[in-house]
């Protein structure tokens, strides 16, 4: 799943959740590592300082 250019991250992060809830209606439950790294992947460039804070993080990071 991919940011859209002018998608706010609230709306993106809607988006992911929409799909991990499609997914577990039908039994497939993903792991939170899972939905960490293909929100991060999915952002777009103009989050990468963002992204290299969470990422360089001691505590491990959390969808929720």
């Amino acid at each position: 799943m991919v940011m859209e250019e002018n998608e706010s991250v609230v709306a993106y992060i809607c988006r992911i959740k929409e799909l991990r809830d499609k997914l577990g209606d039908i039994g497939e439950k993903m792991l939170n590592i899972d939905l960490v790294m293909i929100t991060l992947n999915g952002m777009i460039d103009d989050y990468q300082l963002f992204i290299i804070g969470l990422t360089a993080m001691e505590k491990s990071l959390t969808f929720e």
